[in-house]
């Protein structure tokens, strides 16, 4: 279930302490950190005093799945700043139904909880009650991939570009920390965007100009530098900086914990499973791959692998060659193609990782992506430092 709303600014809200949880309610009863947090059927999450719709008034639905529904809301009684976040209510009752989902529950909150990256999802906390459990999640404001790539069309190169980076940044950031996401696709990463847009009209302009500006996106797509662009590239170069990208959607993560340990169970959506997923012993690559078909389907349209059902989409996973003499790829550079076949190599050993693929010529060519986002992130973490330096 996505977290998004068109046309809405995200107010970060400072009372927040990462990693620990932060309560502001004398009565609350709620550990302190997730190590305290005893999850289980008896006694699933933290219990408050205070009932969810004291503290958050709902806005406006965000999404529903298979057993919840996520709004946008706000908090009451901030003072002057309005503070929105996402809540994501979940039903007892479906839980009760399959028992898996309590499974993922436990997951989204125990990853979630322990990691704090730019472009993560964050969860800042959460209630019970007799009917449901309510996540307070991170806002992200601008829309998933999904809702742009259908409503707007095939993403431009240079756009992909700056999105890619910084998916790979956070995916990098979860391998290190041992954390298999599972299932990376255009429904789970979402745009916030960090400068004055607050109006459904702000980003509808914003968008079209990325996406139907032909000239603006030669100019992004094939210049060797920021100094040569005309002023209305520098302009939208500029707005597109300050969308930052969130992993959503921690329900199929998986934490290793051993190095040589293989994960089963099938994970993700079916046209981004891996060969070895769908052979039920994969690891961290799984996700590699997947940025890999999300890449082909956005810049195409559809899937690499297809087929007339499940089974026939499975097969051509693990037997078909990728195609990249698509015509919609005629006009991709050759840079971004290899970055693509090296994602879907179907030996997940010689796979590309996500960290090598932040170094890949892709994000070298055109304008430098790294460059580009140097700066962005005021407290990086190690992996983060890492990639945001000067390269020659």
């Amino acid at each position: 279930m996505n977290n998004f709303c068109n046309g809405c600014r995200k107010e970060e809200d400072q009372n927040i302490i990462r990693g620990s949880y932060f309560i502001e309610d004398s009565g609350a009863k709620i550990p302190k950190t997730v190590i305290d947090i005893k999850l289980s059927s008896k006694n699933f999450i933290v219990q408050r005093t205070n009932n969810v719709y004291d503290i958050y008034e709902k806005i406006c639905p965000l999404g529903k799945g298979a057993y919840g529904s996520v709004y946008k809301v706000s908090r009451k009684n901030s003072g002057t700043r309005l503070i929105i976040r996402a809540l994501k209510e979940i039903s007892k009752e479906s839980m009760n139904v399959n028992p898996e989902n309590e499974e993922e529950i436990r997951n989204e909150i125990e990853i979630l909880k322990n990691i704090d990256h730019p472009n993560i999802m964050k969860i800042f906390e959460f209630f019970e009650d007799d009917k449901n459990i309510y996540l307070i999640n991170e806002f992200c404001g601008g829309g998933d991939i999904a809702h742009i790539h259908d409503k707007y069309g095939l993403f431009p190169e240079f756009f992909l570009k700056y999105i890619m980076f910084q998916v790979f940044l956070a995916i990098a950031f979860l391998h290190s920390n041992k954390v298999v996401h599972g299932d990376i696709k255009r429904e789970n990463i979402a745009f916030v965007y960090e400068g004055k847009i607050n109006e459904k009209e702000e980003y509808d302009e914003l968008f079209n100009r990325i996406f139907n500006d032909k000239e603006i996106q030669y100019e992004l797509s094939y210049s060797l530098g920021t100094d040569n662009l005309s002023e209305n590239a520098k302009n939208l170069l500029k707005e597109i900086s300050n969308f930052e990208m969130k992993i959503l959607d921690f329900g199929s993560a998986k934490m290793k914990k051993k190095v040589k340990e293989k994960l089963s169970g099938v994970t993700g959506t079916i046209f981004y499973c891996s060969p070895e997923v769908v052979k039920d012993r994969y690891d961290f690559e799984c996700d590699e791959w997947a940025c890999g078909v999300m890449m082909y389907i956005l810049l195409t349209g559809y899937p690499p692998f297809l087929g007339d059902n499940e089974e026939e989409v499975f097969q051509n996973i693990l037997d078909k060659e990728i195609n990249l003499n698509v015509p919609e790829l005629k006009t991709v550079s050759d840079s971004c193609k290899d970055l693509i076949n090296k994602l879907l190599n179907k030996d997940y050993k010689n796979r590309i990782k996500a960290e090598e693929a932040l170094k890949h010529e892709f994000f070298k060519t055109g304008i430098n992506v790294s460059n580009l986002l140097k700066g962005k992130f005021k407290e990086n973490t190690e992996i983060l430092k890492k990639f945001f330096i000067n390269e020659n």
